[in-house]
């Protein structure tokens, strides 16, 4: 996860160069030459940058386990049940992750098209496909010794708790990004953001 934002932020740019992704239309590209300097001075990519990720890594990750294991750890469920169990807290922490990446893929699209709303709540769609498949009755049935926790993502969901566990590390992850953001757009603007 460390270095998935420095991955991903390579991969989206030989994406957007297949779908013919513009930022700048030509003729201000002609009218300012400048945009092209970053590129070429190595500004995006580079050890600063590298290290910037990793430790927005470190701390979605810290936020990621922390949050949810203090959360869930004294809380029960509806039934009154303890749900400080190994699988709950693994469907909290998996979701959480998902959502958050998904939220940080949504923050830095900065062009929105059908191929990203397809991408972006596809991968949200096939998550939750995959985790309540992989937690039905019908694979337990087939598989027993492999798929030993039935129903837990349809009994874990269901709790308010686990919903604002989910929704509070999102928050945690994404708003010190976003006002980061926010901030050097205003204090330090780059020759893209003023074109």
């Amino acid at each position: 996860m460390v270095g998935a934002g420095w991955l991903q932020g390579a991969s989206q740019c030989e994406w957007w160069e297949l779908v013919g992704y513009r930022d700048v239309p030509e003729q201000r590209s002609l009218q300012y030459p400048k945009l092209y300097e970053p590129g070429q001075l190595n500004l995006l990519f580079n050890k600063r940058e590298f290290f910037i990720c990793i430790a927005q890594g470190i701390y979605t990750s810290t936020i990621l386990f922390f949050v949810p294991y203090g959360t869930l750890a004294d809380s029960t469920r509806d039934d009154g049940t303890h749900m400080a169990d190994y699988q709950s807290f693994a469907v909290t922490v998996a979701t959480s992750l998902v959502i958050v990446v998904s939220v940080q893929i949504g923050i830095d699209t900065g062009y929105w098209t059908a191929i990203n709303h397809f991408f972006i709540w596809g991968s949200l769609a096939i998550y939750f496909t995959i985790l309540f498949a992989m937690q039905s009755a019908g694979l337990f049935e087939i598989f027993p010794n492999q798929f030993r926790f039935v129903a837990n993502a349809n009994n874990t969901l269901v709790q308010p708790t686990v919903w604002f566990t989910i929704i509070l590390t999102t928050a945690i992850c994404i708003v010190p990004v976003v006002a980061f953001r926010f901030l050097k757009l205003d204090l330090k603007p780059r020759l893209a953001d003023t074109v």
